[in-house]
């Protein structure tokens, strides 16, 4: 009775201590794995730390370019109105084509876009205009703005064709135009209207940056802008 008594003993006890050896073992598995996972956590947050550093360098230093050279500009536009005699100045002008104005306290240089854009209207040759706006359809405040100044453009210069940069999508230009036309009650022709998707528009939702979203959406959606610029560069462009 005894030895049998030692047995049950014997083996109950050892099979404690095996449940207790595979808890440890279980124990420090995961112990382990949660440290590795900490371990890698603490590495990816050190580089994203790191970039974001270098993106506010890189920030600063454009910035700083930028400041630059506005107050280069500012001091020669100074020296520019304060050193050449006025009479010289106004030959300039006479000479410039309306594209240099002085007035009495500035002086003014227009871009010859704007000059030339000019020249196009008045010789009523085609112009093209874009307007940067990727969820142009959406039915929204602002679009029925858009599709109204679209509207008024077309009726008032027949040389100007409209284009406008959107999201990538499945529609047609026709699905896009019968939907404006139901929602606004505007009759755009589809001979005077062209649409360009863009595969980089996610970058101008706000939603696309966990953190620091306005910033990231005003940063990147350059970006996008670049895309459209290269895909079709407009006389007139409109940024959203």
């Amino acid at each position: 009775m005894t030895s049998l008594i030692g047995i049950i003993d014997h083996t109950i006890f050892g099979l404690i201590e095996k449940m207790l050896n595979s808890v440890e073992r279980i124990v420090d598995s995961t112990l382990g794995l949660v440290m590795h996972s900490l371990d890698r956590v603490f590495d990816l947050t050190d580089k994203l730390i790191s970039e974001l550093i270098k993106l506010i360098v890189h920030l600063i230093s454009v910035i700083t370019i930028l400041v630059l050279i506005i107050l280069i500009l500012v001091v020669i536009i100074v020296v520019i109105k304060f050193l050449i005699p006025e009479e010289k100045l106004k030959k300039i002008e006479e000479r410039s084509n309306g594209r240099i104005i002085v007035g009495p306290s500035y002086f003014m240089i227009k871009p010859y876009r704007d000059v030339k854009i000019k020249e196009l209207i008045k010789n009523k040759e085609k112009v093209e205009i874009a307007f940067f706006h990727p969820f142009c359809y959406s039915g929204g405040g602002g679009e029925r703005v858009l599709w109204v100044a679209i509207d008024t453009i077309l009726r008032k210069y027949e040389n100007f064709n409209v284009t406008i940069y959107v999201k990538k999508n499945e529609f047609s230009k026709t699905d896009i135009l019968e939907k404006i036309k139901k929602q606004f009650n505007l009759d755009i022709p589809e001979d005077k209207i062209k649409f360009i998707q863009l595969k980089t528009w996610k970058l101008t939702v706000a939603e696309t940056y966990p953190v620091v979203r306005l910033l990231f959406q005003n940063i990147f959606s350059a970006v996008t802008g670049l895309e459209a610029l290269l895909k079709f560069r407009p006389d007139i462009f409109v940024g959203k």
